[in-house]
């Protein structure tokens, strides 16, 4: 019997994606996702952070 845990044949259970609104993805992505049942994790977008305080001018949302 095989060791599981150590068997490099055995299939990962978790994955990353990332989804970036406004790009390809329909404007209810979230709640597709909560539909699908798979557990997800989403982070702030960071669309008001400042990049020039004496500007006011935005940091572009999309890190590039």
């Amino acid at each position: 019997m095989s060791d599981k845990k150590n068997d490099p044949n055995e299939k990962g259970r978790y994955w990353a994606g990332l989804i970036y609104p406004g790009d390809s993805c329909p404007d209810n992505w979230q709640e597709l996702m909560q539909l699908s049942g798979l557990q997800i994790l989403v982070s702030p977008l960071h669309d008001l952070d400042i990049a020039d305080v004496k500007t006011g001018e935005l940091k572009s949302p999309i890190a590039m």
